[in-house]
């Protein structure tokens, strides 16, 4: 059996779309920034693929906070 080198490339996935990706940018923006995972749940995939997808978009910085809320220590 031959194997040819084309058999061994991953084929591309037709997951992300026009549509999906219009759907990260109306959600998580500089106005609005819905969670990663809720995200994740209306699109039926993970949260590390919505999240990989956001940084190609060039929508969220991996380096950068992200959501993450501050949260501060009060001493009495």
């Amino acid at each position: 059996m031959s194997v040819y080198c084309f058999d061994l490339v991953p084929k591309k996935s037709s997951f992300w779309n026009q549509e999906r990706d219009a759907h990260l940018r109306a959600f998580y923006n500089d106005q609005v920034r819905v969670d990663p995972s809720i995200l994740a749940l209306k699109l039926r995939t993970s949260e590390v693929q919505v999240l990989n997808r956001l940084s190609k978009l060039g929508l969220r910085n991996k380096r950068g906070a992200g959501n993450v809320q501050g949260r501060y220590v009060v001493a009495s």
